[in-house]
């Protein structure tokens, strides 16, 4: 009987789905004229399955019939399963249908082997020029190379992919010649060193030739079962090691192994896969890639496992003890990256900011830093070491305004005591007690020009907190003007309202007019006085649905026209922080609007709904603009009334009046949507099974615009 598209579908992505090495990360090209779709450097997930893992690429098979006898694989040849194969229309047909709708990133590819590895290799070549050639499809491609395969066909597949992958699948020549007899060490890292040796050649070449041809222009990568032969956690750590060092790997992924047919060379079918293994070999690469760990610090010959109550890096601490505490403020940036709690954006961060000023603990944890966990490892400003108890608090490590009238003083120059304007503040963003420094100089000296260190210190006395309103039209401009009402008139407001947050209060309510000219010289001031990164950061925060983002950002600009351009860089101050916690809500949720957005297609324009926390539709325009130069799309933002739209390659962002609708989907666009719930629903490994995980990945306010989530929301 013939197959449909959708039964080739749901078996070869059942086929393809214990392949964990399916990320879309390493690439960076945008679209051009007459191209579908780009890649994006960090990746981008689109979906998360059942079992927690991301969806970035359609995962699917070739073929799943196959030559070879491996006993570990589903797809073995004596194994009685379902077989089928695509044809190299079929699969570049799917794949820009797909990835046209925004649900994929784009294609992971990769075959059992039909015949020989070379036959194989031909048949998905043959749909990777389909896909690059005809369908000039610019997405991501990962291409999986068949062991044995001829090294000029496997010179073509890397032109055509974005990222080539060997499965090493077992860490030792013993297990590999035991549980899959038909491959052999040579065939797996003969191809891997090919690999690696065009790799560095091609971009040697594009140092002399820009548009010389790229080839595999995301690296390569590499996947080892766990838990189906007895190598050790140190044996498998240290292959790691000598594969990224010897073949500049960008990836080695790590599979628990789960039990698919009965062998009495591997474990039982009822074992459970080893998780807690597979999730600490993760945590251990991790060290060796960004944390500038060796496999022999990890793990030794005497210790050969890892802990499986300790993570690895919180392991190798307790073992060397004697290194700790650490002064934040002093260590050197590779001890701060072997503190447990510190990662990199943090030990990043401290490095920058403790040139500023001493950090104390309220500074660490602004930073991202876990305290929890580095607490008993560090040393920092108030803070002697230890979990902080009572006695700190008293002495005031925990106070945000403690060591605040000495900076001040620094900062400004001047040997005149400011004590007057560096009072005690309130952390809620409503009303205040008096002010710190942070809103102390500057006032309308900050936009007029006068830079005296004495008027500073006098304008600093004159700032007070005013029992007013601010009530302004909710535009960028309209705001521009409230901080310049604010500097002028050397005060703080109460609150800053639009018209649709505006409530009843005793307070005056003073109306903001929105004036081109005072917001024009606002504006010009911050990248004139503040810098270029405090300029972006103020106008990609006011973006923000946070209720009172107004009143923190004229906080933040008071405290920033007094202490200069590196104001930006405190990312621990009590008014520089939540500028911070803006951005990063804003860019989590651009990067999940990003994967999650789901188009439908209706008389040739693609349109998607979404309801947003933040105004992201600005955010959204470069990629999806960029992404899909030559489509017809329009993504409307039902919380906020507003349309980003694309017609005749031009884009424009429209607000409103009235609620938008879009039409029930086509019978073609229910085809495509069926197929997507399928791969979608195939892809999860029941015993890997972690609702909490998905839940932490795509909480549920994203399903009800999620075409493959509606059922279950």
């Amino acid at each position: 009987m013939e197959q449909t598209l959708m039964d080739k579908l749901t078996i070869l992505a059942d086929s393809a789905k214990y392949d964990v090495a399916c990320t879309s990360s390493g690439a960076s090209r945008t679209a051009r004229a007459g191209i579908l779709g780009s890649c994006y450097a960090p990746g981008c997930c689109h979906a998360f399955t059942a079992d927690g893992r991301c969806v970035s690429l359609l995962k699917v098979l070739m073929t799943n019939c196959c030559a070879f006898d491996c006993s570990y694989c589903v797809n073995r040849k004596p194994n009685d399963i379902p077989r089928a194969t695509f044809t190299p229309r079929e699969l570049a047909e799917l794949t820009v249908e797909f990835y046209r709708r925004n649900y994929i990133e784009g294609l992971f590819l990769s075959s059992a082997v039909l015949g020989t590895p070379d036959y194989t290799t031909e048949r998905m070549l043959a749909a990777l020029r389909l896909l690059r050639g005809e369908y000039r499809f610019g997405g991501y491609i990962h291409a999986k190379a068949i062991p044995g395969t001829s090294p000029e066909l496997l010179q073509q597949l890397g032109y055509l992919a974005d990222r080539l992958s060997v499965n090493v699948e077992l860490p030792s020549e013993q297990s590999l010649n035991l549980l899959a007899p038909d491959k052999g060490r040579h065939s797996i890292f003969r191809p891997m060193k090919q690999i690696a040796v065009s790799g560095a050649q091609s971009k040697q070449e594009l140092t002399v030739y820009r548009h010389a041809p790229k080839f595999a222009p995301a690296g390569q990568s590499t996947q080892m079962i766990v838990g189906a032969s007895p190598e050790t956690d140190y044996h498998i750590l240290k292959l790691t090691e000598g594969m990224y060092q010897k073949y500049s790997l960008k990836r080695v992924f790590y599979s628990a192994y789960i039990p698919v047919a009965e062998d009495t060379r591997l474990p039982a079918l009822d074992t459970k896969p080893p998780l807690l293994r597979e999730h600490r070999l993760y945590q251990a690469d991790w060290l060796l890639r960004f944390y500038q760990f060796k496999a022999d610090e990890i793990l030794d010959e005497a210790n050969q496992s890892f802990n499986p109550y300790l993570d690895p890096k919180c392991n190798w601490a307790v073992q060397h003890y004697g290194l700790f505490p650490v002064d934040v403020n002093r260590a050197p940036f590779e001890m701060l990256l072997r503190v447990p709690g510190i990662g990199p954006k943090s030990a990043r961060r401290i490095w920058h900011a403790r040139k500023l000023s001493s950090l104390g603990l309220d500074e660490l944890k602004r930073m991202g830093v876990v305290l929890k966990r580095a607490q008993y490892f560090i040393t920092c400003k108030g803070f002697a070491g230890g979990a902080p108890g009572p006695r700190h608090r008293r002495a005031g490590a925990h106070h945000a305004g403690a060591h605040r009238p000495q900076r001040v003083r620094r900062q400004l120059r001047t040997a005149q005591s400011v004590h007057a304007a560096c009072g005690g503040r309130s952390d809620h963003a409503g009303r205040g007690t008096a002010r710190s420094h942070a809103h102390g100089a500057g006032g309308g000296s900050a936009m007029s020009g006068e830079g005296a260190v004495n008027v500073q210190v006098q304008k600093a006395r004159r700032l007070h907190d005013a029992d007013v309103v601010y009530l302004y039209d909710s535009s960028f401009e309209g705001f521009l003007c409230c901080v310049f009402e604010s500097f002028a008139q050397h005060e703080i407001p109460f609150a800053v309202w639009t018209p649709q947050r505006e409530t009843s209060t005793l307070y005056p309510v003073k109306d903001i007019p929105t004036d081109h000219a005072k917001a024009q010289r606002v504006f010009a001031s911050f990248g004139r006085k503040l810098g270029p990164e405090t300029e972006y950061l103020v106008s990609r925060d006011f973006l923000s649905g946070r209720e009172d983002k107004e009143l923190l950002l004229i906080r933040f600009l008071h405290l920033a026209f007094a202490l200069g351009p590196g104001t930006v860089k405190r990312t621990g101050h009590p008014d520089v922080a939540p500028l911070y916690e803006m951005k990063k809500s804003l860019d989590w949720e651009v990067d999940k609007f990003q994967g999650f957005v789901r188009f439908e297609e209706h008389d040739g324009m693609l349109g998607a709904v979404i309801h947003p926390k933040n105004y992201i539709l600005p955010l959204l325009r470069p990629h999806f603009c960029g992404r899909f130069p030559e489509e017809n799309f329009m993504i409307y933002d039902a919380v906020h009334q507003a349309v980003l739209l694309q017609e005749d390659h031009k884009a424009r962002l429209l607000e409103l009046a009235a609620p938008l609708e879009l039409p029930p989907p086509s019978e073609r666009e229910q085809q495509f949507q069926a197929l997507w719930k399928q791969f979608y629903q195939t892809l999860e490994i029941k015993a890997r099974h972690n609702e909490k995980c998905r839940m932490t990945h795509c909480p549920k306010r994203f399903w009800a615009d999620m075409v493959e989530m509606k059922d279950e929301f």
